[in-house]
């Protein structure tokens, strides 16, 4: 039994690293659609090429999201409810 506690903190240690590692995804992904906004409005009008980064920025910055919002959610339950992630820590 404790070698099935150990593995399952061990899982939780995996399960935690992945979400820091999108929090930081996510948070630098903020922090491009912020640079691209600034740059849209600094220009008077502005590029087509300012537009397609605005885009996608805002692109990138949803798929942060969405990962992030995910490993959330399994990192919540294997820490709250101990279900264990069909998708392996690796």
């Amino acid at each position: 039994m404790s070698d099935d506690r150990l593995s399952l903190e061990e899982l939780k240690g995996a399960w935690k690293q992945r979400l820091e590692e999108a929090e930081r995804r996510l948070a630098d992904a903020r922090d491009d659609v912020r640079n691209v906004e600034a740059e849209l409005t600094a220009e008077s009008i502005p590029s087509p090429d300012v537009h397609y980064a605005y885009q996608r920025a805002l692109r990138i910055e949803k798929l942060a999201l969405e990962r992030y919002a995910k490993v959330l959610v399994i990192f919540k339950d294997l820490v709250l409810h101990g279900t264990i992630p069909e998708e392996k820590a690796g």
